[in-house]
């Protein structure tokens, strides 16, 4: 972990803001250049990790189900990653008859980092948001539309485009798996300005081990700010849009 620090009036050094981040240090590389120069101090502290389970797939029935598809919708940026490389290592190419949707700016950059366009990209960046951009370009009746997702997402695609009368198909192929607690740096010394939690289950995970924050906690967005008003937290602001770049924004540095 990085060191950000400043100077104290008896001399000492020490950061001018603490945050804890629900994210690797591995995900956060441009993010803690942009706190070192702040002088700010980032604990990240991923509370899940993820195990993808898409090999368990048989690549020549996912090659065929493409054959059939109109969509394919992402709902975050691993799922988009974990399910190309798939694709790559088999040889599978995506039919040029087939669009795709993602959640937001975030999947939409990582399905351009594969040569590819997002034709849906909604500004409200929640699977509602998805669900009713998609709906408004009516896709074909006959054709699927895949859903390449984490095991336990909100189900709001799959039953919206069922009650629509679509055929939703939803992959398996990732699951996030919760972090134990001795894997996680220890923060029991720390004085931790701001929480920065970027999903509902981190948000679940964290108040499992530790309860409530005691400094500010920082949403994602409204679904996880959702999570966080259920149990019970207090001083919870909101990022503009779900993107940590915008953290800068809200924060007193």
């Amino acid at each position: 972990m990085s060191q950000f620090t400043g100077r104290s009036s008896d001399g000492t050094t020490r950061p001018t803001v603490t945050i804890l981040i629900s994210r690797s240090a591995s995900q956060l590389a441009d993010f803690l250049r942009v706190a070192d120069d702040r002088n700010v101090k980032v604990i990240p502290f991923p509370l899940h990790t993820i195990e993808p389970t898409i090999d368990r797939l048989d690549p020549q029935t996912v090659a065929n189900d493409l054959l059939d598809c109109s969509w394919l919708l992402f709902t975050s940026a691993n799922s988009v990653s974990i399910y190309f490389d798939f694709l790559h290592r088999n040889g599978i190419t995506i039919p040029t008859s087939v669009a795709i949707g993602v959640i937001g700016k975030k999947t939409a950059q990582a399905v351009e980092r594969y040569g590819l366009q997002a034709a849906i990209c909604p500004a409200d960046e929640v699977a509602e948001g998805l669900l009713d951009e998609i709906l408004r370009w009516e896709p074909q009746r006959e054709k699927t539309i895949i859903i390449p997702a984490a095991e336990d997402i909100r189900p709001v695609l799959v039953e919206g485009l069922t009650r629509a009368g679509y055929c939703p198909q939803k992959l398996d192929i990732y699951r996030s798996v919760a972090t134990p607690r001795k894997l996680l740096p220890s923060i029991a010394d720390e004085r931790i300005d701001y929480f920065c939690m970027l999903s509902s289950s981190a948000v679940q995970r964290y108040h499992e081990l530790f309860g409530s924050p005691s400094g500010t906690a920082v949403s994602i967005g409204r679904i996880t700010t959702a999570t966080m008003r259920q149990l019970g937290w207090e001083n919870v602001i909101e990022l503009p849009e779900p993107d940590l770049n915008r953290l800068w924004e809200v924060i007193n540095v």
